[in-house]
């Protein structure tokens, strides 16, 4: 627990307060805010996971700064016309947040407002030009000045604008749509695929128009007989990794296990028995640890 006293603003009530007070810990922060981006995701934004401690709560997707993994984090943010500015206060504690400090290695990532997602690129200010946001920012959400009164370190200001190669086309849309299908957000098996950040968001971008936007978004078969044909796909080109993240994609579109173990089963006659035995084991995996998920 942070050393540092806070007293109570003005604007907040005895209950509410002593509540937030009594979690201002790195790590009650964490356990709960797994919790909150579980509720939020399940809920779209909704019953009481959008509006935390009087304030708009967004999700946002950052890249840990060590695992290179995906992280997800509640965080209170300002809209500012099609952008959105969040607050690194993490309640006034002596470190900045992971989500803040992820940023800054890798200032990109996504943010989801209620049941809207969207890419982002993040752009810290300082100096002058958060001087003068700074008074916006603490008048729409209070509790942001009061613990930087109390906090000797300066808190990260963030500007999260919508990736400018995401072109906000039909063919993306459908795209996005597809990718929440087979990937729901919190699923297990996202696929978590790793590119240069260099050419992260273009690729993305490419890829989601491309391949779940123009193909799988074509209306001519259904996306359950897609990702069949895609397990397909993957066992006979070998493709471990994709073929893993396709048979959770497939399993989330209401394919059943026996359907995905008959589909590698074929591929044995045109693939060859390796790249079955192979597909097989991979699809052993997958249900073991959803399994182990569900215990």
């Amino acid at each position: 627990m942070s050393e540092t006293k806070i007293p109570k603003p003005d604007f907040m009530e005895d209950e509410a307060w002593q509540l937030l007070v009594g979690a201002r810990d790195h790590e009650l922060i964490r356990a709960s805010s797994q919790d909150h981006v579980r509720r939020y995701q399940e809920t779209g934004g909704g019953e009481d996971t959008f509006t935390t401690q009087g304030g708009p709560t967004l999700l946002l997707w950052t890249t840990g700064r060590k695992s290179g993994e995906e992280r997800i984090s509640p965080v209170n943010f300002m809209e500012d016309g099609d952008d959105v500015i969040v607050v690194g206060s993490e309640a006034g504690l002596p470190k900045h947040p992971h989500w803040a400090l992820n940023l800054d290695k890798t200032p990109r990532g996504w943010v989801q407002v209620k049941d809207k997602k969207w890419a982002v690129t993040g752009r810290k200010i300082t100096g002058e030009e958060r001087e003068e946001l700074w008074l916006r920012l603490t008048t729409h959400f209070r509790l942001w000045g009061h613990f930087q009164k109390y906090c000797d370190r300066e808190f990260m200001v963030w500007i999260l604008s919508p990736e400018q190669s995401q072109m906000p086309d039909e063919r993306l849309a459908r795209g996005i749509e597809t990718a929440l299908q087979l990937f729901p957000p919190g699923s297990l098996g996202s696929p978590g695929f790793k590119y240069p950040a260099e050419i992260e968001a273009d690729w993305n971008a490419l890829s989601m128009s491309t391949v779940l936007g123009d193909v799988w978004g074509r209306p001519g078969l259904e996306k359950k007989s897609r990702a069949m044909i895609t397990i397909a796909a993957m066992v006979a080109l070998d493709k471990p990794q994709q073929l893993r993240a396709y048979i959770i994609g497939g399993l989330n579109l209401g394919l059943e296990r026996s359907e995905v173990c008959e589909v590698i089963m074929q591929m044995a006659v045109y693939a060859g028995f390796p790249a079955a035995i192979q597909g097989l084991g991979v699809a052993a995996e997958v249900f073991g640890e959803l399994d182990a998920a569900a215990d």
